[in-house]
Order: C-alpha cells, then sequence, then structure tokens
C-alpha cells in the first residue's frame, strides 16, 4: 500500500510538472542603476540592475522609473529557457536634449512659440525671417524665408496645413512637406493666426486692429475694424465666437458672420491672449487685474495683480488658472481664490501644464522652470539667454522652447504630452489652433 501511495503521489507530481509552461528569464540593466522595475504595468520588487525569474514565454513590456530621470520603458520577447535582455540608458529631466542655433537673437518682447504637428513635426518661426521646419531628433526638415521678421506662432490645421504670419503683411499657408499653398495680404501682424471649427483662419492686424477671417483656400471672407493696436492672438469659443483683445479698447467678442456679440471694456495696457474652459468661461488679462468673464460677456470674478503686465494664461486639469504678472507666476482657482505664487523672474510667455500636473514656465532670468500642483520647484534648465516663446510638450516629454540668444531648445521631461484640461497652453493645443473645442 505503501508503495502505491508513493507512485501515485510521483505521478501526480509529474502529471503537475507536465502541465507547467516553460518559463524563461529578464535581464534589467540601467545607467544608473537602482531605477524602480515594472513588468507589464505591474511593480515589482526589483532594482535595476536585476534578472526577473520565471517570466512566461511572448511579448513583455519592462519600464523603469529612477527620480530625476526620464521614465523609459521597452518590449522585450521571452523564449522558454533562455534570458532576455532589457537594456537602459536613461536621460536626466531638465537636460538639453538639443539646440538649434538659428544665429540671431530675439529682440522683441513677443517671440515665436513652437506648435506640433500630429507627426511629431515641431514648427517655430524666427526672427532671422525664416520658419523651421524640425523632425523630433533636431534635424530640419525644412524652412522658409519670409524676408520680414516673424514673431507669429504657427498654427497646423487638422489637414497638417500650417499657417504663420509675417511683418511682410502676409498670411501663409504651408503644405506639412514645406510647400507653399498660397498667401494672402492681410497687414502687418505679430499676432498668431487661430483655426476655426469650419477651417476658417482668423487673424488680428498690429496696426489697425483689423479681424479678418479667411477660408482654407486663402480668400478673405470679411473684415472688422476694431480700431486699436492688437498685440494679442485670437481665440475661438466653445460656441465659435471669437474673441479679440485690442489694446486700449474692449474685449470683443464676434459671431463667425463678423457681427459683434458683446464688447467688454478694459484698461489700456492689455496685450495677452484669453483662454477658455469648458463651461464656456473667458480668462482675460487686463491692466493690473486678471478676469473672468461668462459667455454673455458678463463678469464671473476679477483677481487684482500687482503688476499692469499679465501674460497669457493656462488652465490646469482641476481648473486652476496660471498666468505671469511682473516676475511672479500665479495659480488662481476656478472661482478667483489666490492659491500661490511662484517669484522666478518670469517673462511675458504663457505656461504649459503636463500631462502629469507639472507646470513649465519660463523666465527672464535664463530658466525653464519645473512646478509642481503645489507651486513647489521640481527642477529647472538654465541657457545663455532669455525665455521669450511660450513651451510646447511633445508626445514623448520633449519641452520645446525659443531663446533669445537665437536658439530654439528641446529639453527632457517625464510629461507625455499636454495635460488632459480645457486650455493647457498658448493658443489651446500643441497645433495651436486657439480653439475651445
Amino acid at each position: 500500500m505503501k508503495k502505491f501511495w508513493i507512485g501515485l503521489i510521483a505521478l501526480l507530481i509529474l502529471s503537475s510538472c507536465e502541465k507547467s509552461p516553460e518559463v524563461g528569464w529578464i535581464e534589467v540593466v540601467s545607467d544608473p542603476a537602482r531605477a524602480d522595475v515594472y513588468l507589464d504595468d505591474s511593480l515589482t520588487d526589483q532594482k535595476t540592475n536585476c534578472v526577473l525569474a520565471d517570466v512566461e514565454p511572448g511579448e513583455h513590456v519592462v519600464a523603469i522609473v529612477l527620480d530625476g530621470y526620464v521614465d523609459s520603458e521597452d518590449t522585450v520577447t521571452v523564449e522558454a529557457g533562455d534570458t532576455a535582455i532589457a537594456d537602459f540608458s536613461l536621460n536626466q529631466v531638465g537636460i538639453i536634449r538639443w539646440k538649434y542655433e538659428a544665429g540671431w537673437r530675439l529682440y522683441i518682447k513677443k517671440a515665436s512659440s513652437p506648435a506640433i504637428g500630429s507627426d511629431g513635426t515641431v514648427y517655430w518661426g524666427c526672427q532671422n525671417d525664416t520658419l523651421y521646419a524640425f523632425n523630433p531628433d533636431g534635424s530640419i526638415r525644412w524652412c522658409y524665408c519670409t524676408g520680414a521678421i516673424t514673431p507669429s506662432s504657427p498654427a497646423v490645421a487638422l489637414d497638417g496645413t500650417v499657417y504663420f504670419n509675417s511683418f511682410d503683411g502676409n498670411l501663409y499657408a504651408f503644405t506639412s512637406s514645406g510647400l507653399l499653398k498660397w498667401k494672402t495680404f492681410v497687414s502687418i501682424s505679430e499676432c498668431s493666426p487661430c483655426i476655426g471649427g469650419d477651417g476658417s483662419v482668423y487673424v488680428m492686424s498690429l496696426l489697425q486692429g483689423i479681424l479678418c477671417a479667411l477660408d482654407p483656400n486663402g480668400d478673405i471672407k470679411w473684415e472688422y475694424q476694431t480700431g486699436s493696436t492688437s498685440h494679442s492672438s485670437p481665440v475661438v469659443g466653445i460656441d465659435g465666437s471669437i474673441y479679440v483683445v485690442p489694446v486700449g479698447t474692449n474685449f470683443w467678442a464676434f459671431n463667425p458672420d463678423s457681427t459683434v456679440k458683446w464688447k467688454y471694456p478694459l484698461g489700456s495696457f492689455q496685450k495677452a491672449t484669453p483662454a477658455v474652459s469648458y463651461d464656456g468661461t473667458i480668462y482675460v488679462p487686463a491692466e493690473f487685474s486678471f478676469l473672468a468673464l461668462n459667455p454673455d460677456g458678463s463678469i464671473v470674478w476679477e483677481y487684482e495683480t500687482p503688476s499692469r503686465d499679465n501674460g497669457p494664461p493656462a488652465i490646469g486639469p482641476d481648473g486652476s488658472i496660471y498666468f505671469v504678472s511682473g516676475r511672479k507666476l500665479y495659480a488662481i482657482s476656478s472661482t478667483g481664490r489666490l492659491k500661490w505664487t511662484y517669484d522666478g523672474g518670469s517673462s511675458y510667455a504663457a505656461p504649459a501644464v503636463g500631462a502629469d500636473g507639472t507646470i513649465y514656465v519660463v523666465s527672464w532670468g535664463e530658466f525653464l522652470y519645473a512646478l509642481d500642483e503645489d507651486g513647489n520647484l521640481k527642477w529647472r534648465c538654465e541657457t545663455p539667454g532669455e525665455f521669450l516663446s511660450s513651451p510646447a510638450i511633445g508626445s514623448d516629454g520633449t519641452i520645446y522652447f525659443g531663446s533669445s540668444d537665437g536658439n530654439f531648445y528641446a529639453v527632457y521631461s517625464n510629461s507625455k504630452g499636454l495635460a488632459d484640461s480645457p486650455w493647457p497652453k498658448f493658443q489651446h493645443d500643441n497645433q495651436n489652433t486657439g480653439r475651445a473645442q
């Protein structure tokens, strides 16, 4: 009887072993080491450098996380009885990935903010009269010289068309491959174009305060003269209204057919582009104050600032509004309450909010700052010049911006694209459409 039970147990063990799949191993190596290791989105109890044992055959995603470095992941294929290798070389956040020397110092307060196309191409206008299209690795895909300084920020339409203003008075339209589609004279403008839901392009002139609407073929649909200089780019609201801020007059709301919807009186120094929230609330930088307006033009609240020079806002996932006033970055709640300020010698550019909630703001003091949602400094990146353009954030976490030293910079971060928020950066999105929806 004893032999029977021993044989039965042996048979069960053998049967169990035959049914168990063979396994493999993954060797995970990183430079520097001591990074947390994730396997298929699950945190292991291992740190690099290490070997993950008893891994089933097939494809697996290995990710590593180390504080102060860019999160990295790799897909490896495990074969039974063999060891796959995941080898990582980590990049430090806040370190320059690449820079392009345009060779021209930016000398005016407002400068071009980059746009990113759906294919990852980065567009930027430099004051050496040139619109650049960069590949994500920093190589030039194409460039076009307009013959006049170009402080305008480019805007990218859904079909890939790139719109761009120049000081020669023309609005340019390019294909994504750099071919000129058309150019239309609309008067000198340093403001960025915005793109409506129907493909219409809206441009505000610098000297005469003319709002011009063009169709996607470059034909002018209508014009309206507000009678004042404008440094602010137009934006499009939830309901298709077009909002503009000429200097020294009013905040204007237009219907898409060119009729005036309403006007709200502002001070004499406003230059910044507004932002629009999910519920249609419009956030408007004004003289010595910051306003929240309803879609019908009535006021929701007003927050007084010590500086008359208030910059364009960005909105975080929780509805917080971030803007630069004087030398500080302000965080205001959606109800108009001050949350915190950060004194970084900030410039006039708009902040950008990353997918992980990090707030990026550039400064006159030669730094790109990365702050958490409570206003604490996470890291900063230093360059020789002053930052003038609002940053854009690529899907791989690269931060793009221009500087007064004449260079265009790409910096590593852990923010994989923009925040899921109503208005996470200048002109709403990485394409700079300036459209709320």
